[in-house]
């Protein structure tokens, strides 16, 4: 039996400190994270979210990284300016439970 037409989860070689390895993975991923953003934008809105909603309550999740997890939130940001999208998108596609069908605690 062969199985055709499978997409695999793409190896991404990133390495250096926080805001390197974030600067990569937002260059190298672009693509994925631009698909991404706009697959949650559809996800959100079957749930009557909008994206800039999401992408406010995706905010109040700032202070706990600033405080415990410095970082995160430098590779983060860092991810962000290498796709070329906000800051809170990323946190956005990642503070949330799975599936994208049941967002955020807050929502």
């Amino acid at each position: 039996m062969s199985v055709k037409n499978i997409r695999t989860f793409p190896l991404i070689d990133i390495a250096g400190p926080p805001e390197a390895r974030g600067l990569q993975y937002g260059m190298k991923a672009k693509d994925y994270i631009l698909r991404a953003i706009q697959n949650y934008k559809l996800a959100y809105a079957d749930l009557g979210v909008g994206w800039e909603q999401a992408c406010g309550i995706a905010d109040t999740f700032l202070p706990m990284l600033e405080n415990r997890e410095e970082w995160l939130l430098t590779e983060v940001k860092a991810i962000a300016q290498g796709a070329g999208v906000r800051t809170n998108e990323i946190l956005a596609l990642n503070c949330r439970t799975c599936p994208p069908s049941a967002p955020m605690a807050q929502i």
